[in-house]
């Protein structure tokens, strides 16, 4: 079976089907990608990522049955996020962008990146598919990262706000590095605007950097 995944939401775990006989009290479940959707100790689904994963249900006798969980984005709220990016161990560096969905049309940016800066650091920040805001860099290459976008007047739509570059240091391992994003903390001005200069109630959503 598959089920649909909001991100934002939780959905409580279902049983896929087992033969009478294998339905114990020792059924172990998990998911075979936990950057997609994660099992939290209440034994409710949890999105953490855009993507497809299975939900794997394993009794005591070794048998297993699974179903499909597909996260996606949530139709009526408005997103931003940052991709999953995969790039082999040995490459210079790797671009990540940050994504606006169900953008009602905003006027400014001010958020912050922050990484394993013992692995990666910033080389470059592009402006990409919204040609009227003028994007300023940091002022540092380490994390955290702030990176702020501006326009004069509520610019709408979606796609790519900006594409961020990180050289890969040398020496790096091989494995998953979580970027998070911070856009959500007025106290900090680390925030979405409109043309008012109103904060704009958003969903944050963090990515990730695979060395394969």
């Amino acid at each position: 079976s598959k089920v649909n995944l909001a991100l934002g939401e939780t959905l409580e775990l279902q049983q896929p089907v087992l033969s009478p006989e294998d339905h114990t009290d020792t059924l172990k479940f998990y998911s075979d990608d936990e950057s997609v959707v994660m099992i939290d100790e209440d034994g409710y689904l949890v999105p953490v990522s855009v993507g497809t994963a299975k939900i794997y249900a394993e009794a005591g006798s070794g048998k297993k049955a699974s179903y499909t969980v597909t996260v996606v984005y949530p139709e009526d709220k408005f997103v931003l996020a940052l991709s999953k990016e995969s790039v082999k161990a040995t490459a210079d560096e790797v671009t990540m962008e940050v994504m606006l969905v169900n953008n009602p049309g905003i006027a400014g940016v001010m958020l912050e990146l922050e990484f394993d800066d013992s692995v990666f650091e910033i080389a470059s920040v592009e402006g990409e598919d919204f040609s009227e805001f003028g994007v300023v860099p940091g002022a540092d290459v380490h994390s955290p990262y702030k990176i702020l976008a501006y326009n004069t007047s509520n610019v709408p739509g979606d796609g790519t706000l900006v594409t961020v570059t990180f050289n890969i240091l040398d020496g790096a391992e091989k494995g998953t590095y979580d970027v998070i994003v911070k856009s959500n903390s007025e106290e900090d001005d680390l925030m979405i605007i409109d043309e008012n200069g109103q904060a704009l109630e958003h969903l944050a959503v963090d990515g990730t950097i695979t060395l394969r």
